[in-house]
């Protein structure tokens, strides 16, 4: 998450609600684009760049909490870094 998002510091959060809340004091945007919000995906534009993270809804619980995953539970595909488009 550091590095794809570019945040200068380590990131921990253990519910949807304390990443968005880092992501809005980071001054991310939370897009509403339907080219940008897959199925399954919360897209946010990161700041002074042109690039969009995604963050998988399945790593969350119905209760928003972070579900417990072993290293080898982790998918790169649970994060995505995502250049945004231009048409």
């Amino acid at each position: 998450m550091r590095k794809k998002g570019g945040l200068p510091i380590r990131i921990i959060f253990s519910t949807k609600d304390e990443l968005f809340l880092l992501f809005k004091s980071y001054n991310f945007i939370k897009s509403n684009d339907p080219w940008r919000s897959e199925e399954g995906y919360t897209a946010w534009k990161i700041p002074r760049k042109e690039q969009y993270i995604k963050v998988a809804d399945s790593i969350f619980d119905e209760n928003g909490k972070l579900k417990n995953m072993t290293p080898s539970d982790w998918k790169d595909e649970f994060i995505i870094l995502e250049d945004e488009l231009t048409f």
